[in-house]
């Protein structure tokens, strides 16, 4: 379950700290730049999350949302 800005009325982001509605790093979903895309959408359904972080070598390289898989509709796995 994420975090969001979402469930805090814009009258009170001013108030707001963004550590707030921020999930600590090690909750979050890590991916590398190799995994393939179905296997990163699957790992975001598994754990309810509508991001991933893409992490190289120990360094954040960006992030993924599920947004981006919209148009991507996978028939079936293949081995």
């Amino acid at each position: 379950n994420e975090r969001s800005f979402a469930s805090v009325p814009k009258g009170r982001w001013n108030q707001t700290k963004v550590e707030q509605q921020t999930s600590p790093l090690k909750e979050a979903l890590t991916v590398a730049p190799q995994d393939d895309a179905l296997t990163v959408l699957e790992m975001m359904e598994e754990k309810d999350v509508s991001q991933a972080l893409i992490f190289s070598n120990g360094s954040l390289l960006g992030c993924v949302g599920r947004d981006s898989f919209s148009s991507f509709k996978p028939r079936h796995r293949t081995a």
